[in-house]
């Protein structure tokens, strides 16, 4: 049986998501990056997942729904509040992520609260019971390392205390995704994340962007140039601030979807990067 996650502080696993893929189903492509653990998102069957890591000694982790197979995919569910059919489905998707990531023994599972689709409504703490005791009740029995990552859209839940009332009773970390929480600068930043969630954050949505390009560019590569005056993420400071004050126990590149050259360019540029920001 896999342990839990610990408190002390080790290295982190460098990943990519599935994210970075036009075919979905070409994980060949993401060997580019040098992966120790990949993020699979919207899969049907988890057995090309399971042959793939086997074969390349690679951890895999898994984004709710994996699997899906109930027709049209909308990327932002499972989540919640909403009808009592949308939590029920919420729940049992979730669930049944946990239960495949059980089988296979990975990482993590993530899940995103609340939903970002309009229109919003005050968040209870029953809505937060509703969906949040069943599936970390069942990610517990399972011994699954369950972790929400932050959204941004909800104006009633969206800052790190927001996120911190859920730990307060629930068996839950924290996914820091750097650009929901860039959405909210000035008024807020990833850095308000880092330290108020510190060690309780066990994984990290890593890329690039700026308030004016992410409605058309959304996740964009780490590149040269990319400078904090112009409204990039200072990716460098970031990274190095999520180390000092957080355990992750992986850091996902969660670029948008690329061709193959597109993949080995931003592959090699993010190599040459870490090598040299991360102090």
């Amino acid at each position: 049986m896999k342990e839990k996650y610990i408190k002390k502080k080790h290295s982190p696993l460098w990943g990519v998501s599935t994210s970075n893929l036009l075919n979905k189903y070409d994980f060949e492509h993401l060997l580019e990056y040098e992966p120790e653990v990949i993020e699979f998102y919207n899969y049907k069957s988890i057995d090309p997942i399971v042959a793939f890591c086997s074969r390349h000694h690679i951890r895999p982790a898994l984004h709710v729904p994996t699997p899906f197979d109930k027709g049209e995919f909308n990327r932002f569910f499972p989540t919640a509040p909403g009808t009592k059919e949308e939590i029920d489905s919420a729940i049992e998707m979730t669930r049944a992520t946990i239960k495949c990531a059980s089988e296979i023994e990975a990482l993590h599972v993530i899940v995103h609260f609340p939903t970002p689709c309009p229109p919003f409504s005050p968040i209870t703490n029953n809505d937060i019971d509703l969906f949040f005791k069943k599936v970390c009740d069942y990610a517990a029995r399972l011994n699954v390392n369950l972790l929400v990552e932050n959204m941004t859209p909800h104006p009633d839940f969206h800052t790190p205390q927001d996120y911190l009332r859920l730990t307060d009773n629930y068996n839950l970390y924290f996914c820091l995704d750097v650009g929901h929480a860039h959405l909210l600068e000035p008024r807020l930043g990833v850095q308000n994340f880092i330290e108020q969630w510190g060690p309780k954050t066990k994984s990290v949505h890593l890329y690039n962007m700026t308030k004016s390009r992410y409605s058309t560019y959304g996740h964009e590569p780490i590149t040269e140039g990319q400078k904090k005056e112009d409204g990039w993420i200072d990716i460098e400071d970031t990274l190095n601030n999520i180390i000092r004050f957080s355990d992750p126990h992986a850091i996902i590149l969660e670029y948008g979807s690329m061709t193959l050259e597109e993949i080995k360019k931003s592959a090699n540029t993010w190599k040459n990067f870490k090598k040299k920001a991360i102090v």
